[in-house]
C-alpha cells in the first residue's frame, strides 16, 4: 500500500513516543528544539543534520529485510 520502495512505516497509539526535530525545526528554534530534551532525560544540544542520521538509520534497517 506504500507507493514507493524503501519506506518504513512507523506510528504510535495514545501518546507520543518521542520527538525528532527536523533541520528546519532546529533553525527555527523554540520549545520543540530547545526545551524538550530534559523531558526525555537528555541533556546538551542537538547535533546538526539529525534528518540525515534518521534517514541513515532507516536505510540500515531496510537493508536487514
Amino acid at each position: 500500500m506504500i507507493p514507493f520502495a524503501g519506506a518504513t512505516p512507523v506510528g504510535y497509539l495514545g501518546d507520543a513516543f518521542g520527538y525528532w526535530p527536523t533541520d528546519r525545526d532546529a533553525r527555527n528554534g523554540g520549545y520543540e528544539v530547545n526545551h524538550f530534551l530534559p523531558a526525555f532525560g537528555l541533556h546538551g544540544r542537538l547535533q546538526p543534520s539529525l534528518d540525515g542520521v534518521f534517514r541513515a538509520a532507516i536505510d540500515k534497517l531496510n537493508q536487514l529485510h
